[in-house]
């Protein structure tokens, strides 16, 4: 099968724990709702986007990679009539690369989750991920692409 490539617009949302929603040990979890809300843009693009009717049945296994573009930090521009511009490299506000938060792995885990129930059964079908996170400059608009890549048996 040939690969499927999703588009999604605006600064991934990365993947965290449930939110215990009282004191107690056996207290309920809620998923965060900045999260909730990232997972169902993920499965409105893959309906809108992907092809719906792939289906990856249990046991099927799927090769994932992510790409993450994230918007630049504002710190890292200069103010007024230098808002556009990057400060210089030896500045101590200007990271070249994402090395902060949000971490890659989370980035990778909000698709997996999102996607199961959608294209594949259980997130335990990935057998084979990658990804990376880059940061985009002013005029660019930041994104995730996500790469789903369905594999033969015994691949």
């Amino acid at each position: 099968m040939t690969e499927r490539i999703l588009v999604i617009p605006g600064d991934p949302v990365p993947w965290q724990a449930a939110v215990k929603m009282g004191k107690a040990h056996n207290a309920p979890r809620k998923v965060p709702d900045r999260q909730a809300h990232y997972a169902g843009k993920i499965r409105e693009t893959w309906e809108r986007q992907g092809d719906a009717s792939l289906w990856l049945e249990k046991g099927r296994p799927v090769k994932v990679v992510g790409e993450f573009f994230l918007s630049r930090p504002k710190d890292q521009y200069g103010s007024g009539r230098n808002e556009r511009e990057l400060k210089p490299a030896d500045h101590p506000k200007h990271k070249p690369a994402p090395t902060g938060k949000p971490d890659l792995s989370n980035l990778l885990k909000m698709i997996e989750d999102a996607l199961t129930g959608t294209v594949w059964a259980d997130d335990d079908q990935v057998i084979e991920i990658s990804g990376f996170k880059t940061y985009v400059d002013w005029w660019e608009q930041s994104r995730s692409v996500i790469r789903i890549t369905p594999l033969e048996m015994g691949q």
